[in-house]
């Protein structure tokens, strides 16, 4: 039985520690090993870019646009000892927004086919040669900021290329540099800001370099947060029995398995209303303490199974739970799987077993393996593990939810997590699969093809917690599971919590 709802808020007001994003301080650019690459602004994994090769706003504010903020042509017979780009406008802007980095990319606007412009960058060993971000001031005086980061987005690596002593512009090579903002306590004002560079080679005639705001996926907006069905329950008492939810569990009846009806014995989970080890403290009640032992990779497999609840299968369902992670989530060894909606009928979309469109499909959440240092060491950055119909080459790929930093998470904080899937017409790629978090949209797919055949539906809400890939759990990792809801429309985060504070 769940408590009062008005005991229960004065509780949740003192005790519950909710969702905060990631701070945009924990996610600058590095240029490091760990720095951006032709996928990934971080290679955590999900923080990807929307596009190959890098994202970026022009002068007029459009993603992708086509109007530099400044241009310079480079493509003399010999590379020129300095190259200067206006930043006045981009640092202006930016001391306004009181942004606290400045990310800016350097591409190829026109030039000669494979036209190339290489650049000193700031790991060459004469520091006269390298990139500098010159500030003058309505005083007439001048100072000068090296960049903290640079590196350059080449496809044809996997890795990241920031250790390099050169910059690389050309059609498919875009350079980023990242400067910390200047400071605006000062007696004068900005007149002018230039960023200076020295080329060191031309290739096929050189180009023409225009300067761009970079467009990181954590400064992307992050949009409202979205209320649904759950905001007319506080604390979703009573949410249970409206008539678009198909199925709700707070694991606060002593015999929640049997309301499931499906759990796998090998599963490792209790339902707690306490845990001090792990830093825990309640949602709404108890909530479903998983565990994945240290060399094992099954934390739970649990699983919401619309037919044997009385329900046809559906076309379109909505997945809501409320997830934390405990102190010990340490995944620096491999990435893994989280609950998500899923029709794998036990023949395919799943594992290694390649979903051809009628065997079965699955959109489990994923978690990246996170980073091995500070400050990102223990964040968990999520996606979908994406097994449908048309995946070439593999049986499954990874949708990284970048729109914003909220689908990075902190351990001891509580996100409400939630995916919407509807199915496509059988043959035709009209699917759609949304997530949220915290009731904010951190990701859209459209075009899904997931199935060839009106025989695969949605059969099951799957609660799947699982470390790896191949492998297993260096250490003993815990998390918390509280508030499911599957529904046939937007259910959103519980009404009467505290709000996040972003």
């Amino acid at each position: 039985m769940r408590w009062l709802p008005a005991v229960l808020a004065a509780v949740l007001t003192a005790l519950c520690a909710l969702a905060v994003a990631v701070p945009a301080s924990a996610l600058v650019m590095p240029d490091d090993a760990a720095g951006p690459t032709c996928e990934s602004y971080l290679p955590m994994g999900q923080l990807a870019w929307r596009q190959r090769g890098g994202d970026w706003l022009d002068a007029s504010g459009t993603l992708h646009g086509r109007t530099p903020y400044s241009a310079v042509t480079v493509g003399d017979a010999a590379a020129p000892a300095r190259i200067e780009l206006d930043a006045s406008r981009l640092v202006l802007e930016a001391l306004r927004r009181k942004d606290a980095q400045l990310t800016w990319m350097l591409r190829a606007e026109s030039g000669p086919p494979g036209g190339q412009v290489d650049f000193h960058s700031r790991e060459h060993r004469d520091e006269r040669l390298r990139p500098v971000l010159e500030l003058t001031w309505a005083d007439g005086s001048t100072t000068t900021q090296a960049p903290e980061a640079d590196t350059f987005l080449d496809c044809t690596s996997a890795y990241s290329l920031g250790n390099w002593n050169v910059l690389s512009v050309r059609p498919d090579r875009s350079t980023l540099l990242r400067f910390r903002a200047p400071a605006v306590a000062r007696a004068a004002p900005l007149r002018s800001a230039r960023l200076v560079l020295q080329p060191t080679r031309l290739v096929a005639g050189g180009a023409r370099i225009g300067l761009y705001r970079a467009q990181v996926p954590y400064e992307q907006p992050a949009g409202a947060v979205l209320r649904g069905l759950a905001a007319g329950f506080v604390l979703d008492e009573g949410l249970a029995k409206h008539p678009d939810v198909y199925f709700t569990s707070g694991f606060d009846e002593w015999s929640w398995t049997a309301a499931w009806r499906d759990v796998t014995v090998r599963s490792h989970a209790d339902a707690v209303g306490g845990d001090p080890a792990g830093r825990f403290e309640p949602l709404v009640g108890r909530a479903l303490r998983v565990r994945i032992p240290r060399g094992e990779q099954l934390g739970l497999d649990l699983a919401y199974r619309f037919r044997r609840h009385g329900h046809a299968e559906p076309d379109e369902a909505y997945f809501r739970y409320y997830l934390r992670l405990a102190d010990d989530w340490d995944t620096t060894a491999d990435g893994g799987k989280l609950p998500g909606l899923a029709a794998t009928y036990g023949r395919g979309g799943w594992g290694n077993r390649v979903s051809n469109g009628s065997n079965g499909w699955s959109m489990r959440t994923a978690f990246a393996a996170s980073l091995p240092s500070e400050p990102l060491r223990g964040q968990a950055t999520l996606g979908v593990l994406a097994c449908h119909g048309r995946v070439a080459d593999a049986a499954c790929e990874t949708w990284g939810w970048a729109a914003g930093s909220g689908a990075v998470l902190q351990k001891n904080r509580w996100y409400a997590v939630e995916q919407h899937v509807k199915l496509n017409t059988p043959g035709k790629p009209d699917g759609v699969f949304q997530a949220w978090v915290d009731g904010r949209l951190v990701h859209r797919h459209e075009r899904v093809l997931y199935r060839d055949t009106p025989e695969l539906r949605i059969e099951t809400a799957w609660l799947n917690v699982y470390h790896g890939g191949p492998k297993v759990a260096p250490s003993d990792l815990t998390l918390y599971i509280d508030a499911v809801v599957v529904a046939r429309r937007y259910i959103g985060p519980i009404a009467g919590l505290p709000e996040a504070s972003r």
